[in-house]
């Protein structure tokens, strides 16, 4: 270890290196509330001190005395106000708290002892000011350099001074030493201690500000999340609002072709983009490749010209040297938020809205106005259903992959709402080509559609779907899944039982949002 390294390990064990504005305020606000009762105590021992010391008059100028309690007095009634603002919230200044309290450590150590002295030499007693100068290593904060400093004042430089007007015993003289020196420790040890204390609950402080922002913002691209969205509730009450949803167009392309560095690249890269159009404060990644705009008091006007902008700048990105050309289709609901449930309906009907303009022109934006005052429920049903009939696979009845995509989020957030484990299951089928050529396309198809009518039967009441071929998958809790597939695959291999076919599955569990749908079926 250096001589250099060796010194900063001191300063930082007795804590005097720089401090953050957090320590500094905690030394303060500790400082003021030990300020209020000493400065009385102060103000109240000066008045019985000076009717009882009348006859120092003979062994100091007179007016020298009465500008010695003057000064003392002055810096403790000082001392009190600042510290009243302080706690009182009306004054917050480090550079203040700092003078104002070191204004009267300096008249009390030279002042104060100065004057005990004189009184202790004329045989009255000295046990009144002795405790106000206690207090202040005692009580105050005071760091290691200026406790020492001023100790030495008190109990060394001030009795030598005085000894050349009044002469002070070597008992005297050793109990004042002593008296310092325990004091001395008592002051150095109470300020590493505390401001140690202070560092510890600053960092506590920060872990607690780090996992309050991670639960509101999305950890891949920085804007806020769904939990950052009801957090937000209160600023969206009772305004005029647009409510946009978006997602990126073939967004699966991106990550099987390209991976899924390069799709966390688009997604990151739509944020920034849709930040700098929208503001950040807007934009809120709704789950998978989806992203939630909420603009008060923006006009259809404004949003379709941000929205152009937008998209300009969107399509520009380059992986690998090659320009992707990026896409992306909307849907837009206008209305005013009268309450939670309004926000959640318009939301609704962005998403309807969007998924609309993706049967119909993907890159387009759709857009409709809520109104608040009318049951709107039926009609997003309808529109629910009209949209359903391009999402159900035509063989087996179920919903198809881009249902699935739509609705596999907040599936997953509902069962995690009510304290379940969700889990994502993807299934297909071995040597099912084989199968195929061995019995022919319907042959085939029949056992599609029975394995769909398994899955249904066992998970009736989750959200399975066919994705393509032979691929389902199916969101539901992580109870008893394994011998719930168990079951399935069971009654699957009496489907075919002189075939090579049998049904394979992988699990992957949904922890939490942040996961897109996409990588979370490679995974599994």
């Amino acid at each position: 270890m250096t001589l250099k390294e060796g010194f900063n390990r001191f300063i930082h064990f007795f804590r005097l290196d720089k401090k953050s504005p957090f320590v500094c305020d905690w030394i303060d606000a500790s400082n003021m509330r030990a300020a209020v009762p000493v400065a009385v105590y102060t103000l109240i021992t000066e008045r019985a001190m000076y009717n009882r010391t009348v006859m120092l008059w003979g062994l100091i100028p007179k007016d020298l005395y009465n500008a010695a309690f003057i000064v003392l007095a002055a810096a403790s009634v000082q001392l009190l106000l600042f510290a009243v603002l302080y706690l009182s919230g009306r004054l917050r200044s480090h550079k203040a708290a700092t003078i104002s309290s070191y204004l009267f450590f300096i008249s009390c150590t030279i002042i104060g002892q100065g004057i005990a002295l004189y009184n202790f030499a004329i045989g009255k007693q000295v046990i009144l000011f002795l405790p106000m100068v206690a207090w202040i290593f005692a009580l105050f904060l005071v760091n290691p350099v200026s406790s020492t400093l001023f100790s030495w004042i008190s109990f060394r430089l001030i009795p030598e001074y005085t000894n050349n007007r009044i002469v002070l015993s070597n008992y005297a003289d050793r109990i004042m030493l002593v008296f310092a020196l325990m004091l001395l420790v008592i002051s150095v040890a109470r300020w590493v201690s505390m401001v140690r204390a202070a560092e510890a609950e600053e960092q506590l402080r920060l872990m607690n500000e780090k996992l309050s922002d991670t639960s509101i913002h999305d950890e891949l691209t920085g804007v806020r999340n769904r939990h950052g969205l009801h957090n937000d509730l209160p600023r969206y009450l009772n305004r005029n609002l647009i409510v946009m949803m978006s997602d990126i167009d073939d967004f699966k392309y991106y990550n099987d072709s390209f991976g899924h560095d390069t799709g966390d690249l688009v997604l990151r890269h739509m944020a920034e983009t849709l930040s700098r159009s929208f503001g950040k404060d807007s934009v809120y990644r709704f789950g998978g490749d989806e992203f939630l705009l909420v603009l008060p008091e923006w006009d259809e006007e404004d949003l379709v010209a941000a929205v152009n902008e937008w998209r300009t700048r969107f399509r520009l990105f380059e992986c690998e040297g090659k320009a992707l050309h990026l896409a992306s289709t909307a849907g837009y609901a206008v209305g005013n938020c009268g309450s939670e449930e309004h926000l959640s309906q318009m939301i609704s009907l962005a998403d309807a809205m969007l998924y609309e303009g993706k049967m119909t022109h993907k890159g387009s934006m759709k857009g409709t106005v809520f109104d608040p005052s009318q049951n709107q429920s039926g009609d997003l049903k309808k529109l629910e259903n009209s949209l359903r009939s391009g999402e159900t696979d035509t063989l087996t009845a179920l919903p198809n992959m881009m249902y699935f995509r739509s609705k596999a989020d907040l599936t997953a957030d509902i069962l995690r709402a009510s304290g379940k484990k969700p889990v994502l299951a993807y299934f297909n089928i071995d040597h099912f080509k084989d199968y195929n050529r061995k019995y022919g396309f319907e042959a085939g198809d029949v056992v599609l559609i029975k394995l769909a009518a398994l899955l249904s039967e066992e998970f009736g009441n989750d959200l399975v779907c066919r994705f393509s071929d032979d691929r389902f998958a199916l969101i539901t809790t992580k109870d008893n899944i394994e011998e719930r597939i168990t079951s399935v695959s069971a009654k699957f291999l009496k489907l075919a039982p002189d075939s090579r076919i049998a049904l394979r599955a992988g699990l992957y569990e949904l922890q939490d949002d942040s996961v897109d749908v996409s990588l979370a079926c490679d995974c599994a």
